[in-house]
């Protein structure tokens, strides 16, 4: 017998919408009944508040008390999608940061090995590095920066680890290797960059399609020089990550990006580009094994990183990824950007897929997709999940 769900708001993917009931068979959404009447549903299950999909984390560095660079196995891999799917995140990519070619590899192993085994969760790898710039690195270990060889080639160019996302610095590889990566499949985004605009746009104009934290450890926009800040809002093609915490990025900065990435991306100003049809920026967590754990520190490349009052830092007070899961970034985003349930849900599930190339489909309400749902309340509490 199909279920009847009568959702007080449905966010199916593209717009948040009132007055419909989804009709379920066999774990998939069969119908949706718009302008739909209760009467004509006397079996639906009423819920108050938001259905939505549940939130893609593209930038997931470990959760649990599971550091992915630590313990890239698929049992930490496990873990670390369990402690981001407690909080309504049901899709994300595992990120290494920059280490040695032997972690890298039995990271690309593990998350391998999910797919095959149908890990649900898991979409592939995302490489933060180890191409990237010296004077940007951050937490990066120094020790392990290098340029792009042939066993990372060969690493990159595999075809059994989902979606393959590469953060890297313009002026660390050529032109010529970030268009073999595309030609590998692989989305190549800038970060960890001091690069020029002139640089980073001819890595653009390569291929490159995104930008990792947006603000955080690239080339700053000023008056002479543009920077990556600069390229990444400027370029009409790119999206761009960002983190909101408090602590990367100020949220007057983050308004601003907002306003040009994803405001004017829908707005009549732009009525004959065919690239302005959808938001450029969107929700990461930079999420490190702090989150989903009572965890207040551990050690990273020897050294001990600490969680104070919502702040990751290591010893010398420099920023550490975040102790943050996509529920609380949307969270933030609603009450400090001050914009719509709408556009929170959009740059936390739609942006990220459509950055990543995902069928929209998969990750949105629609006739055949999986009836596998989170209800969030009109605040964007997580209130439960729900599967059908």
């Amino acid at each position: 017998m199909n279920k009847f769900i009568a959702p007080e708001y449905l966010f199916d993917g593209n717009r948040l919408i009132q007055n419909s009931v989804l009709e379920i068979q066999n774990g998939r959404v069969y119908e949706i009944h718009h302008n739909a009447l209760l009467s004509d549903f006397p079996t639906a299950i009423s819920l108050n508040g938001i259905l939505s999909p549940g939130f893609i984390d593209l930038q997931v560095n470990g959760g649990g008390a599971v550091l992915f660079n630590d313990d890239p196995s698929i049992h930490g891999l496990q873990r670390i999608v369990n402690a981001h799917n407690v909080s309504g995140t049901s899709h994300i990519l595992p990120t290494v940061i920059t280490d040695k070619i032997e972690v890298m590899k039995q990271a690309a192993d593990s998350v391998s090995a999910a797919i095959e085994q149908g890990l649900a969760g898991v979409l592939g790898i995302h490489f933060e590095g180890p191409h990237i710039s010296e004077p940007k690195k951050g937490v990066h270990p120094e020790v392990s920066i290098r340029t792009l060889g042939d066993a990372e080639k060969k690493l990159y160019s595999r075809s059994d680890i989902g979606i393959k996302l590469i953060t890297l610095d313009p002026d660390a590889v050529s032109l010529e290797d970030i268009k073999y990566l595309i030609a590998n499949n692989c989305i190549v985004s800038v970060g960890h960059t001091n690069a020029s605009y002139v640089s980073i746009k001819a890595a653009i104009d390569a291929g490159a399609s995104g930008f990792t934290h947006l603000y955080n450890a690239m080339s700053p926009l000023t008056g002479r020089e543009p920077g990556a800040v600069g390229a990444a809002l400027n370029s009409e093609r790119v999206y761009a990550g960002i983190i909101l915490d408090g602590f990367h990025v100020d949220y007057v900065s983050a308004k601003l990006a907002w306003k040009i990435k994803n405001q004017l991306t829908n707005s009549s100003a732009f009525p004959d580009s065919s690239e302005k049809k959808t938001g450029k920026l969107y929700l990461v967590s930079d999420a490190m094994s702090s989150i989903g754990s009572d965890q207040t520190s551990f050690n990273l490349f020897n050294q001990t990183v600490s969680v104070c009052n919502g702040k990751l830092t290591n010893e010398s007070g420099t920023l550490a990824g975040a102790h943050l899961n996509l529920l609380m970034a949307v969270q933030n985003t609603k009450q400090h950007l001050n914009i719509s349930n709408e556009a929170c849900l959009k740059m936390a599930i739609t942006y990220p897929a459509e950055f990543i190339g995902i069928d929209a489909n998969k990750f949105a309400v629609v006739k055949g997709s999986e009836a596998n749902f989170i209800q969030l309340d009109e605040y964007l509490n997580l209130i439960q999940h729900h599967t059908y």
